[in-house]
């Protein structure tokens, strides 16, 4: 393995702008997986993008070390429309899992209505019996 093609974690090197790609599809991922019933898919996915982002953190880190004067990528014209199309789907994103969190919600709050309602009426049923 040539040490040389990858950053201290192992990982191949990228640049800022290939490491905000990856971040960008992982984000779309994880907006797809919202409509599926993959649970582990989708923290397996958030978890790979938290990594990104502090490889991401890591690689800006560098270039500030390097030179100061040289922009990030999310200053350049390219890098602010990923930005916003990142915020976007992040936005969608958050709507979807307040939709699903409200459902389990109101499913539990229906699922503890009838169970308290099944366990009061088999109790009376009984009571008549006697």
């Amino acid at each position: 393995m040539n040490k040389a093609l990858y950053d201290s974690e192992g990982y191949p090197l990228r640049s800022e702008k290939e490491l905000w790609h990856d971040y960008l599809f992982l984000t779309k991922e994880i907006h797809k997986s919202l409509d599926g019933q993959e649970g582990e898919m989708l923290l397996e996915l958030l978890n790979q993008r938290e990594e990104l982002q502090k490889r991401i953190e890591a690689e800006q880190e560098k270039i500030v070390q390097q030179d100061p004067a040289t922009p990030f990528f999310l200053k350049t014209e390219e890098g602010k429309k990923f930005f916003y199309d990142i915020k976007a789907l992040n936005d969608q994103i958050t709507i979807k899992l307040r939709q699903q969190s409200n459902k389990l919600q109101q499913h539990n709050e229906v699922s503890r209505a009838y169970e308290g309602a099944n366990v009061s009426m088999a109790g009376m049923h009984m009571d008549r019996q006697r």
